[in-house]
């Protein structure tokens, strides 16, 4: 378990990122961001590498503690509030065990802001290769383990519209489009799959808020984006 927090909750292993305002089909100029401070990482250590077999209390112990040792005292409550809206972000690219996001893991997370705060979660993916839905049902992100938290599919622009961003400080792409759900949220969580790529080598935990934020038709543009 690896968890990274800097001064705008960016998070290896969990990115957090705090929003404002709440705009739909809006183009939204994002101004020069500053350089972020140096981040606090906070790696958790389990005996037991069989990863299928870990059971529900151990990983519930291993995400407390990372997000206590990352954030410091008080833990979540320094990032989520009474009231806010928590959008968390699982990596659910495919109809495949390695390029899914265990669901515990991300339950084990709901269950800490739960504990915390009364906020209200949403977790949200775009899926590349799937119906979000089904490999959401396929994987354990259902609402009987997911109990009053709403799923939500990106890929669905019509029930979750976009938003234009221009990125002032961009070097190349300075306008990108995105769900408004995601700017809406008061807190922006990541919980990306640690794997390799293809392409790239390793996607680390950029690529689930990269080219996974946008929803499939956006990035997947046949001769351009492919």
């Amino acid at each position: 378990m690896v968890f990274k927090t800097v001064k705008r909750r960016v998070v290896e292993g969990l990115v957090l990122s705090v929003m404002a305002l709440f705009l739909i089909n809006a183009t939204i100029t994002i101004p020069r961001r500053p350089p972020p401070p140096p981040a606090t990482v906070a790696i958790i250590q389990d005996s037991n590498l069989d990863t299928a077999h870990l059971d529900t209390a151990r990983i519930n112990r291993m995400v407390a503690k990372a997000i206590d040792s990352a954030l410091g005292t008080g833990g979540i409550t320094n990032l989520v509030h009474p009231g806010d809206t928590v959008l968390i972000k699982p990596n659910l690219v495919t109809n495949q065990l390695s390029a899914i996001t265990d669901w515990r893991v991300v339950r084990a997370l709901v269950n800490v802001i739960k504990t915390a705060s009364p906020a209200k979660i949403i977790i949200a993916e775009a899926s590349a290769l799937n119906n979000t839905f089904t490999i959401m049902n396929t994987y354990g992100y259902t609402t009987t383990n997911f109990p009053d938290v709403t799923l939500v599919d990106l890929n669905d622009i019509v029930t979750n519209p976009l938003n234009t961003y221009v990125l002032t400080d961009a070097l190349i792409g300075k306008n990108q489009q995105m769900a408004a759900i995601i700017y809406n949220a008061n807190v922006f969580i990541t919980v990306p799959r640690m794997k390799t790529h293809g392409h790239c080598g390793i996607t680390g935990a950029l690529k689930n808020i990269g080219v996974g934020a946008p929803p499939f038709v956006i990035w997947n543009v046949p001769g351009v984006n492919n």
